[in-house]
């Protein structure tokens, strides 16, 4: 079985998962499991008590899939399953939902190292997350995370993920002219993934800024008030769709309360514009000093 790691966790897989970093073979049992097996499609999703230790997620013609206790997740793939399209929900919904199972504030966000301390930036679907994330990769910040941002509730040290960007084309042939040979992740979507390993962040890293990005017709950067800032925290958290079948709302809402009152939380203010990323990069490294 392979085994590979991120977010702090050794995960041993029934499926190659090759966006994710190998791990030295380990006597000690993995943190996670991914594990093919069947399910019955029949039965409930999931289970009837309040505080549930398992959640069903079904994809048609993808998989169904049981996710147990923030470490085991049985997978029954269709027949005819595009593995890109899999390992995309593993590594999404699936891993987001784990690390929400595990106590972590898991947030919709992309995120980067800046002078040992990590910056992130959520924002709506398409907002440019992982695109803003990319340029400033690209000028030499190591990634944290793309899409998935586990933050400890304790700590608020944020868990790097794995070294992969997934980029709209156009996006990725602007930061990485000449490589025409980064792999499509969906047959329905233009979008690549883009192998970032020498410039990963491979430490856990404290949380400064969170910057919820905005369209605008200049680069301003703005505080939010407090209220202001929790309700961006929710709003863009990763795993809002799970907190009430879990039982776990009262909690989540006082991580995101929590981490409001600590961190730095604002609005960026940019264009849509991939030439202007290098001015965008330099507002941000400026404000984090």
């Amino acid at each position: 079985m392979p085994q590979y790691h991120a977010y702090g966790l050794r995960i041993d897989s029934d499926f190659d998962l090759p966006e994710l970093l190998a791990a030295p073979r380990a006597a000690h049992s993995a943190d996670i499991t991914f594990r093919k097996t069947h399910i019955d499609r029949d039965e409930p999703a999931t289970d009837p008590d309040p505080i549930q230790t398992t959640i069903g997620l079904h994809y048609p013609r993808v998989a169904s899939m049981l996710v147990t206790n923030g470490a085991h997740v049985d997978i029954d793939p269709y027949a005819d399953a595009d593995p890109r399209v899999l390992r995309l929900i593993l590594l999404g919904p699936v891993l987001g939902l784990l690390l929400h199972q595990r106590g972590y504030l898991v947030l919709h966000a992309s995120a980067v190292e800046i002078g040992s301390t990590c910056i992130a930036f959520i924002g709506e679907k398409g907002a440019g997350k992982s695109t803003t994330a990319a340029a400033f990769n690209a000028h030499g910040h190591p990634l944290v995370a793309d899409d998935v941002l586990a933050v400890s509730p304790h700590s608020h040290l944020v868990y790097p993920g794995f070294p992969q960007l997934k980029l709209w084309r156009e996006a990725a042939n602007h930061l990485a002219a000449g490589r025409d040979d980064l792999p499509t992740l969906h047959p329905d979507l233009d979008k690549v993934g883009l192998r970032v390993e020498s410039r990963f962040a491979t430490s856990p890293l404290p949380l400064s800024r969170v910057y919820s990005l905005a369209d605008g017709p200049s680069i301003a950067i703005e505080s939010l008030a407090p209220a202001l800032a929790f309700m961006e925290l929710v709003k863009h958290s990763y795993a809002l769709p799970f907190v009430q079948p879990t039982g776990t709302s009262e909690a989540h809402f006082r991580q995101a309360v929590d981490l409001a009152a600590r961190i730095s939380i604002r609005r960026l203010v940019r264009p849509r514009s991939l030439p202007q990323l290098s001015q965008l990069i330099a507002a941000v490294v400026a404000d984090v000093s």
